[in-house]
């Protein structure tokens, strides 16, 4: 027969399980929405499947796991964890429990000198009212005894009272640190690797398909016919103009001469996410152009997705 007190290795492993569980959602969930935060996309928009985060955390901790890169990752992870687990936490421990008992020090000493001080008043009023009970009784000896009853109730309110420091075995100070160094840690890789992967996707090397997109001349207020710019009429805009014409004349599909490229960042719910590969140069702070095209409810659309465009280059060599 299992002892109570002792929880079993089923219990321990399904509390194991659900503490993990719950560190890989928030780690895939802090991952995503830092690496769509790049593209200014909000991920509570967004609907993915509330599994799908349990396994975006392999990128965090192990990135591709075929380039170098991925062995740096990894063992930058295995290190931070290491940091965490045998320098962060025992000395946040020990630093909790010196505080703990510095303030109930404090505390007990202030406790004390004033229980001493009402201790003292109250053994002046009882001789006082000592005193005056074998004379002749006056408002005086009243509110003196009111007094005394008030500081009598104050020192037994007192006595009980005592600050002590923590005690681990006894409270839940240990395990609340622990988790919150973890979530610490793993908000900072997942952050981190999310808005690195999100940077080298947003370039022209980027690993997202690159696409074309090929719609009704009268069904997309951007980019480019076959023959002439599209127009703005027929259509009415909010915002700046400027900013639309200023994008409008550099919208070829794939322009190999500058080697910028739209490449597909997401199709969630019959919608695109289409945006322009940004330079090898560009400012850590540069986000791309994203634009959001509903897809065709009447299959009169053609998407057209590749892992790179089709170069010149390559063009001649296959022929």
């Amino acid at each position: 027969m299992s002892n109570p007190n002792n929880p079993n290795l089923f219990q321990k492993f399904a509390g194991l399980l659900t503490l993990f569980g719950g560190a890989l959602y928030f780690t895939g969930w802090i991952y995503r929405w830092a690496y769509f935060s790049f593209f200014q996309l909000e991920i509570t928009t967004l609907n993915f499947p509330p599994q799908s985060f349990l396994f975006v955390p392999i990128q965090v901790f192990f990135g591709s796991f075929s380039t170098q890169e991925s062995l740096k990752q990894m063992a930058r992870s295995i290190f931070l964890f290491l940091v965490i687990i045998y320098l962060a936490i025992p000395l946040t421990l020990w630093l909790v429990q010196q505080i703990s008992s510095a303030i109930s020090g404090i505390f007990n000493f202030f406790k004390t000198n004033i229980q001493n001080l009402i201790q003292d008043r109250h053994q002046k009023l009882q001789n006082h009212l000592n005193h005056l009970a074998q004379s002749q009784k006056t408002k005086k000896y009243w509110f003196e005894l009111q007094l005394h009853k008030f500081f009598a109730l104050l020192l037994n309110s007192l006595k009980p009272i005592k600050l002590k420091p923590i005690d681990y075995q006894k409270s839940l100070w240990d395990e609340t640190i622990i988790i919150l160094w973890i979530l610490i840690l793993l908000f900072f890789l997942a952050r981190n690797q999310g808005i690195t992967d999100a940077q080298k996707d947003a370039r022209k090397d980027s690993k997202l398909p690159s696409i074309t997109l090929i719609v009704p001349e009268d069904t997309l207020a951007f980019g480019n016919t076959s023959t002439n710019p599209q127009t703005l009429e027929g259509f009415q805009i909010i915002g700046d103009v400027k900013r639309y014409n200023d994008i409008n004349e550099k919208t070829t599909i794939n322009d190999l001469d500058n080697e910028l490229f739209w490449r597909l960042l997401l199709d969630n719910e019959g919608f695109f996410y289409l945006f322009r590969s940004l330079p090898e140069d560009a400012p850590p702070n540069q986000r791309p152009t994203l634009l959001i095209v509903q897809g065709s409810l009447n299959g009169n659309s053609l998407v057209i997705l590749s892992p790179s465009p089709f170069t010149e280059k390559e063009e001649e060599e296959a022929d």
